[in-house]
């Protein structure tokens, strides 16, 4: 991430960051010129163009609390507008997402897996837990706690392990529903 200029359009594209489905954004990637009420030349950058894979459009994003959207409207309008017919003449779609799309039980996931992200481990752990959860898969078994039950006995290995799953899921090498709070029984998946 580059910048941004609130702390929800940071929340924003963490969770770009941990949606499968998103190839590519882009940060204040367009200006759009529109004529203002007024008929003065005016400019608009939204926030952020998000690629996605297959066959679903791009689409131009901005992010504004509610509360800010409420009190503007009619500052906004012009922009949206402008931005929405750009948008349909690129193919894409434009979108205003709000704190009610990004601040919730996903986001918190998100925030508490980013830190393992970039954490190192020996490839053999790796490949230790992750065929363990695959195992844990076919029993129909894979919850954190018994995936950790048949890594080690004892407790003190286990959490030795655990930052080892909370990787794996931070980089996308094994899933769980991050729409539900992480819990030691969050069901795993390893995509067989």
């Amino acid at each position: 991430m580059t910048g941004f200029e609130s702390g929800l359009e940071r929340d924003f594209l963490f969770l770009l960051e941990f949606d499968p489905a998103v190839v590519s954004f882009e940060e204040q990637p367009v200006t759009i010129f529109y004529t203002g009420p007024s008929g003065i030349l005016r400019r608009y950058t939204p926030d952020v163009l998000v690629s996605y894979a297959g066959n679903q459009p791009s689409e131009l994003c901005e992010i504004k609390y509610l509360k800010d959207l409420k009190e503007n409207r009619g500052e906004f309008c012009p922009k949206f507008r402008a931005a929405q017919q750009y948008a349909i003449k690129e193919g894409w779609r434009f979108r205003i997402v709000t704190e009610r799309k990004i601040r919730g039980i996903r986001l918190n996931n998100v925030k508490f897996l980013l830190p393992y992200r970039n954490l190192e481990f020996a490839p053999e752990q790796l490949q230790m837990v992750s065929k363990t959860i695959q195992q844990c898969e076919i029993t129909g078994t894979a919850g954190i706690e018994r995936v950790l039950d048949r890594l080690a006995e004892s407790r003190t290995r286990q959490a030795e392990l655990l930052p080892v799953i909370w990787h794996l899921l931070a980089v996308g090498l094994i899933q769980t529903d991050l729409n539900q709070p992480l819990r030691m029984t969050s069901i795993l998946d390893a995509g067989m």
